[in-house]
Order: C-alpha cells, then structure tokens, then sequence
C-alpha cells in the first residue's frame, strides 16, 4: 500500500461499456454509491440506463471513505426541533432507515463482491472532549429519546477506551454499523452491469442539454452525443462546472483518513477492539473505527481545502491519534489517503429534480454510506411512480437548491481559521463544572 491508496482499493472493476446506438431511457452522471445503486433499480425494472464515471470506478468516494453507516443527521437533532417536531421526526426516521436499507442492499449484491462486504451492527459513539460538548451530547439524547430512538449517554468512569480520561461523556446508539466500503462499491458496479446497466468509465459528460424533449449529454473527446428520456446527476464532491448549475450547490471539503500499523495484542482498546465507530464533537472533528486485524483507520479535516501534501497530512492525523490515545503506541502509519465531501450551505442533502427531465442526488456532508442509497431509492422509486414517503429534504423544482455565492468559495481559508479559532476557545473554556441541562418544554410530552 502507498500514499493515496485505501486497503481496500485492491480490486479493480474492468468491464467495459458497449453504448450501441447511444439512446438510453436514463443516463447517470457519477459512478458512485448513488448512481450505481439508482442504475441497478432502475434496469432490474426494465430501464436503458447508461453510467458515465469519469475517472475509474474504484477512483472516487465511494471507495475512499471510512466505512461507516451512522444513523446520524449532519443537522443537529435539537436544531431540528426548532423547526417542528414532525421535521424533526421524519429526519431521523429517515436516517434510521437509511441504514436498514443500507443492510438489506449490501445482502442484495453480496454475491457480487470480490471481498466480503462486512456489513456488521457496531454501533456509533460521539464523543466529546468538554463541558460544552458533553451538555450538548446530553440535548441530543433527550432529543432522540423525544422521538423514540434511544441513545445511551456514558459518562467519563463508564468510556472503554484508551483515553487517559481525555473523554468527558459519549453518546452511544447500537443501530449504527459499518462495512467495506471498497467491496460494496465494486458489488454495485457488478451488480449493475449484470441487470444490463452500460457502465462506462474514464467518460466524463462534458455538458447536458435538453432539446426536443430529450436530454443530450456530449463527452469529451467525441462528437456523437447521448440522448435520454431523463439524467442523474450523482456526482457529490465531485461535481465541476461540467454539470451545471449543479457546482453552484455546493462545496467540495477535503477529508484525510490514515491507517496505523497493527495494535500490539499486550494494548487493551476497549470499545475501540468492538469495531464500533467512532467521532469527536469539535467544528472539525475526527473519526475512526478498530479494523478487523487491529489497525486503526482515523481520519479528518486538516483544513477544507481539497488538496494536502499526504506525507504531511499522516504525520499530522498520527499525532492526533496519539493525543487522543496516549496509552497506545502508534509506531506508524500504513497509507494515508483523501477525498472529497459535498457540502451544501447548510448542511443538507441535495435530493430532488431540476424539471421532469434533470434528477440530483449530492451533498452527503459526509455521512455518505447509508445517505447516498437511501437517496438512490428515494429517487428510483419517484422516477418509477412507486408511493413512498421521500426524504424530508425532497426538492421539487419550485423549491431548487440554495445557489453558494462565490464570496463564501472564496472565503473558506478565512471560515476554516475561525472555526479552529472556535474550537480552541471551546478548549480553553472548559474550567466550568458541567450540569445537565433541563429539558425543553417541546420534549416532555414526548
């Protein structure tokens, strides 16, 4: 393994797509989690559907993330709350699902995976590292409790982990769970060619237009062009000005994921030796998850640029380990590797359809595995007329997504040094004794 290259990015998907005539009923942008798995749907019921990735299949986030399936809004469930109970509920109703589904589609396509998919219940722990956190961790238990999912908040004495003490409570839930994610992609890109999807890889779309009541793609390099009935656009992190306006939407966020050498077996991990996943509570916080033969996968946000000297960004993500646990001996690092997270201005997905021809699903804020298919059969199930209850964040073309100024791209060196800024005042104000707060009048008569 080398710099830039996950553990599980040894397989390589080679099939080639043939695209015969060129006119397909769909036509998917982004070989991803999403578009794979919105492919897959749609030709098990009788859709053409053509995928065009314009690197290679196992090149871009969906085979570059950490692996886990949290049942975990990136809205905060007490924010959530402010805006009305019913929201709040469908939001997280929603994210529990969204892991079920998650499970019943890694069972689906396992057949199809060059590794085991590994989908396994760890649960999920936040972890929070001051008074402040601990009292905001403590608002969120009682929020989900308001909503009949149950979290467990642990106080400092009852964390098994090899902390020192550095951790003042955790919020834990057991739905959550994790998998390989290296596997679960390439079983989706199987999984699609085999139900007669045209995958076709290193073709990036170079603009899309609708004329006569057909979408036609052109790619680079060619003159013929694709034509459709309907086009996804499941490019994420990804997205550039290629798929306008969808680059407009969002923000395209660095994340760095390292994994250490074997743990010796003399370490006692705790929680960690579980494969539970894991995260800290800060502006920019770290996540990281035991793997099977005890290495430490630990990533993070070194800054929100999407580009870091990787060498530099392992020695930075290996020391943070070894703050976070200074009882275990880190002796170093295997690979390091990054990618990118869509982020859209206010952290929520981006799931809808432009007009009756152009469909979107992106801007995963990082909670990625279990986000990206529940979105993919939230959006199949609308294109093929089946009634169900959509995502609570559902865009209709009259509601289309919040445009980002370029003032705000051009801010971020500016907003990444305020929120360290942030999160360092939160450390040096964390003298005051913590109390758990009393609970809002909206939530007793939960």
């Amino acid at each position: 393994m080398s710099n830039g290259t996950p553990p599980w990015t040894r397989h390589r998907f080679d099939a080639v797509g043939q695209m015969g005539d060129g006119n397909f009923d769909v036509i998917v942008i982004g070989a991803g989690y999403t578009g794979l798995y919105c492919a897959y749907r749609l030709a098990r019921q009788g859709q053409s559907v053509c995928v065009l990735e314009r690197d290679t299949i196992v090149g871009a986030a969906s085979s570059r993330n950490a692996g886990f399936c949290t049942v975990s809004p990136p809205v905060a469930v007490d924010q959530l709350f402010g805006e009305g109970r019913e929201i709040a509920q469908a939001w997280v109703d929603w994210y529990a699902s969204a892991v079920d589904n998650c499970e019943d589609v890694a069972a689906t396509v396992a057949s199809f995976a060059p590794d085991p998919i590994g989908f396994r219940r760890v649960g999920n722990a936040r972890l929070a590292e001051t008074h402040k956190q601990t009292a905001a961790l403590a608002r969120q238990q009682e929020a989900y409790a308001a909503l009949g999912h149950t979290r467990h908040l642990v106080a400092a004495p009852a964390i098994d982990l090899p902390d020192d003490g550095q951790f003042k409570a955790a919020l834990v839930d057991r739905q959550s769970a994790r998998l390989n994610p290296g596997a679960l992609h390439l079983a989706l890109a199987q999984a699609a060619v085999a139900a007669g999807v045209v995958v076709c890889q290193s073709r990036p779309a170079r603009d899309i237009s609708v004329l006569d009541g057909q979408v036609q793609i052109s790619l680079h390099g060619q003159e013929d062009r694709l034509t459709s009935r309907k086009v996804i656009v499941a490019t994420n992190g990804f997205t550039n000005t290629t798929v306008a306006p969808f680059e407009q939407f969002l923000l395209s966020i660095g994340s760095f994921v390292i994994v250490s050498e074997p743990i010796s077996d003399d370490k006692t991990l705790g929680w960690l030796a579980t494969g539970q996943c894991h995260a800290t509570s800060y502006r920019f916080p770290h996540y990281f998850r035991l793997l099977d033969d005890r290495r430490l996968l630990f990533g993070g946000r070194a800054g929100l640029s999407t580009q870091t000297d990787l060498a530099a960004c392992k020695a930075w993500l290996l020391g943070r380990a070894q703050r976070l646990f200074p009882a275990v001996n880190f002796d170093g690092a295997q690979t390091c590797w990054g990618g990118r997270l869509g982020f859209a201005v206010d952290k929520r997905p981006l799931l809808g359809r432009l007009d009756d021809k152009i469909y979107y699903a992106m801007g995963c804020a990082g909670h990625g595995v279990p986000t990206t298919l529940a979105m993919a059969r939230d959006l199949t199930d609308h294109m093929l007329g089946n009634r169900r209850q959509l995502a609570p964040f559902w865009r209709e073309p009259d509601r289309p997504p919040t445009v980002i100024p370029k003032l705000v791209r051009r801010s971020l060196p500016i907003a990444q040094s305020g929120l360290r800024m942030l999160d360092l005042i939160d450390r040096l104000r964390d003298r005051v004794p913590v109390t758990r707060p009393a609970v809002p009048s909206q939530w007793r008569d939960a």
